[in-house]
């Protein structure tokens, strides 16, 4: 794991965009985790700014979010779906259909937090998490890929937990 510091949350926003725009500009078509939070709306933002300068093309790109509350439609503006479009991708050429935010009126909460996005599968905690154990509502996991090294870190202790899938 690499710590980056930074002198405030304006430098800290700048390094992360840096490394999500490193990403998509070295292999269009990557999975991004995203976050949701006040954390990461100055990372959002200059993202924005260098797609409306022609220097980021979100088009072939995938991403996922862990979180969704249960009861909330996609347009309430408590919804982390709300959220995403509104501080993210309403303002880039992102396809939307191309980015997975579990289902908040899904009846079935194993239904709404299940994705399939190339090896990685997402379940929602309570169901069988990590390697077949138990998950517990608010456990971290991590993803794993066939390399056996995480895509991203956990991001928050959300209601999903994130398991390697290499039978794709």
């Amino acid at each position: 794991m690499v710590i980056y510091k930074a002198k405030d949350y304006q430098d800290m926003s700048r390094k992360a965009a840096n490394i999500i725009s490193a990403q998509i500009i070295m292999k269009p078509n990557c999975v991004l985790g995203l976050a949701t939070g006040s954390s990461p709306v100055g990372t959002y933002k200059q993202l924005i700014e260098w797609y409306k300068k022609g220097d980021l093309d979100f088009s072939q790109v995938t991403s996922v979010n862990l979180d969704e509350y249960k009861g909330l439609s996609p347009e309430n503006d408590q919804s982390y779906r709300y959220f995403m479009n509104t501080n993210l991708f309403d303002h880039v050429n992102i396809d939307k259909t191309r980015t997975f935010v579990p289902n908040g009126l899904e009846a079935d909460s194993d239904k709404a937090c299940s994705v399939e996005v190339h090896w990685t599968h997402l379940r929602c905690e309570g169901s069988k998490g990590s390697e077949g154990s138990e998950g517990s509502e608010g456990s971290e996991g991590k993803v794993d890929s066939p390399s056996g090294r995480g895509l991203w870190p956990p991001v928050g202790g959300g209601l999903c937990s994130h398991r390697g899938n290499d039978s794709l």
